[in-house]
């Protein structure tokens, strides 16, 4: 791998017409020091000239650091890219959707140059989309921006005569967008838009799961149910704005607090669920006392635990519930006799 990479580089290096490079190596974790050593040295020339060269360049796992830079430089194929542009603008599509749009029209325009040609492109790498809008809207932008640059050759070839040259390419480029919209869609939908916690459809995906692996590895699970004391009030008196953003303060506050491996979930308005894996229900207690005192929206809470108050998920839960709803009238009758008492 290392004397090809150092030939492969050599060659590059002496083309004096070099206008596309593309380096993926992202399924090399081998690579001895002196070839990254030789990788290095070779993006440093590269960037030296960039009058003859252009860089599509992923290598953050050999730690390098050096990001992805998709460079355009002088004497890089122009046409396809603006007319794409140019159809994009016709049909209200602007701006492109992708992060190295300038990539990856330049190697569908060099892989059209028989001359020149060019490297087989990391599609993944060429088709990330920005995240400045939601996945959905992505994902279908994109798919009709890559119609209007399938049109835009078709044009091409028309105009030049040509048969074929270039769909397998923009098809290619359309399969791996749709790819991975469809891979954000699905995280997405896991998440709660307000909090970014996980949602109740991630518990439904999570719980069965835990319970496997605590059955499995015999040690116990606590499922804490729990609700934010005094929302409704927040939200009638400061407004909604003052609730959501004591919602994700106290996400927040879950995040800093939980161990690595346990889990927060927001499965409505002011409900959360957590999963506290090897936890017992008095340990499980013990961390929902030290949270109570470290957070300031107070709340309440319940505890069930596998294997003890049960092996099934929906009855954890509902145990979780009712224990929530007594706990949080015992602490109303207590806080009406004596008021600002912590809860036990």
């Amino acid at each position: 791998m290392s004397d090809d990479l150092k030939i492969a580089l050599d060659e590059v290096s002496g083309a004096a017409d070099c206008h596309l490079v593309l380096l993926d190596l992202t399924g090399s974790a081998g690579l001895e020091d002196d070839a990254l050593r030789s990788v290095a040295t070779f993006v440093a020339e590269v960037q030296r000239h960039p009058d003859r060269s252009t860089v599509v360049w992923d290598a953050g796992r050999h730690g390098l650091h050096l990001g992805a830079d998709a460079m355009i430089m002088p004497g890089a194929p122009e046409w396809l890219f603006q007319a794409w542009l140019e159809g994009c603008a016709r049909s209200g599509l602007l701006p492109l959707v992708f992060v190295h749009a300038h990539a990856l029209t330049a190697h569908i325009a060099a892989a059209l140059d028989r001359e020149r040609g060019a490297t087989t492109v990391p599609f993944p790498l060429l088709v990330e989309l920005r995240r400045d809008a939601d996945a959905a809207a992505e994902m279908f932008t994109a798919i009709r921006q890559l119609s209007v640059l399938r049109m835009v050759l078709g044009r091409r070839r028309a105009d030049a005569g040509r048969a074929e040259g270039g769909d397998e390419l923009v098809d290619a480029c359309t399969s791996a967008a749709v790819l991975l919209a469809m891979t954000v869609l699905e995280a997405e939908s896991l998440l709660d838009a307000l909090t970014g916690l996980l949602n109740r459809r991630a518990l439904g995906r999570d719980l069965p799961s835990a319970l496997s692996a605590a059955e499995r590895d015999h040690h116990d699970l606590s499922v804490v149910m729990i609700d934010i004391d005094g929302l409704k009030a927040l939200n009638d008196i400061e407004g909604h704005g003052a609730g959501d953003g004591a919602l994700r303060a106290f996400a927040d506050a879950w995040r800093t607090q939980l161990r690595l491996g346990d889990d927060v979930y927001r499965v409505g308005g002011d409900e959360f669920v957590l999963l506290l894996h090897g936890v017992d229900s008095e340990e499980a207690q013990h961390v929902l006392h030290r949270a109570f005192d470290r957070t300031a929206q107070p709340f309440s809470w319940g505890v069930a635990t596998f294997p003890g108050d049960g092996i099934d998920g929906s009855r954890l839960l509902d145990i979780a519930d009712r224990r929530l709803i007594d706990r949080r009238t015992g602490r109303e009758r207590r806080s009406a006799a004596r008021p600002n008492t912590v809860p036990t």
